[in-house]
């Protein structure tokens, strides 16, 4: 189960609490995008979600660039991610809803372009925190089964490609907090548990430790 500690207002870094005592080592990588992508869904009095204000912050980029005009009323409502979220719905009926993801996410990979372009869909997807395009954004960056993941314009993958995967999926979350200077901090719970895995026999300090082995997630 992962927790979440969420500082507002003008929150300058993400922060998650995941427990790593009860998986198996050959399910780490797995284990922690699902519930580090799971964190950040987490709630903050005001009902935003990290995902949602990370997602502003990457409109927000927009802010001095060829799009800022374009965009001006969306940018304007990025310190207010609910706001977004509702102009959003209000601006863009449903069947356009995917179009005008596709071209904001264009814009922003424009001045980018190291972002991954699905990637960076499904985060903005996330905006949207209950209709169905939040529900294949989030079943797809946790690597869950969604019906209308394709339809959505998303990639599919089979299971041993989303556990071979599943290290990029975090470096990806950390590329665009790096973007908008909010550090990814992940703390692990009960590293000092005595419990070892079924099937490689590692405590659980042993497999965070060869989950980031010979992976750059700085």
């Amino acid at each position: 189960m992962a927790t979440c500690e969420l500082r507002y207002p003008g929150t300058t870094r993400v922060l998650c609490l995941l427990e790593i005592c009860c998986i198996s080592g050959s399910q780490t990588n797995l284990h922690v995008r699902f519930n580090l992508s799971l964190s950040l869904n987490q709630k903050d009095v005001r009902g935003v979600t990290q995902w949602q204000r990370l997602a502003a912050a990457m409109i927000s980029t927009l802010i001095g660039t060829e799009f800022e005009e374009k965009y001006h009323f969306y940018i304007e409502k990025c310190n207010h991610p609910d706001e977004l979220r509702k102009f959003i719905i209000q601006t863009q009926g449903k069947e356009q809803l995917c179009q005008f993801f596709d071209e904001l996410v264009e814009a922003i990979i424009e001045n980018q372009p190291d972002l991954d372009f699905n990637f960076l869909k499904a985060v903005l997807f996330l905006i949207l925190k209950f209709p169905q395009l939040a529900q294949i954004g989030m079943a797809w960056i946790q690597g869950t089964e969604h019906n209308n993941i394709r339809e959505a314009g998303l990639p599919e993958f089979s299971a041993q490609e989303q556990d071979a995967k599943s290290i990029w999926f975090i470096q990806q979350i950390c590329k665009l907090a790096s973007v908008v200077s909010r550090p990814v901090l992940i703390c692990f719970d009960q590293l000092d548990s005595a419990n070892v895995s079924n099937d490689c026999g590692d405590s659980p300090i042993e497999i965070v430790a060869s989950c980031w082995q010979g992976d750059n997630l700085t």
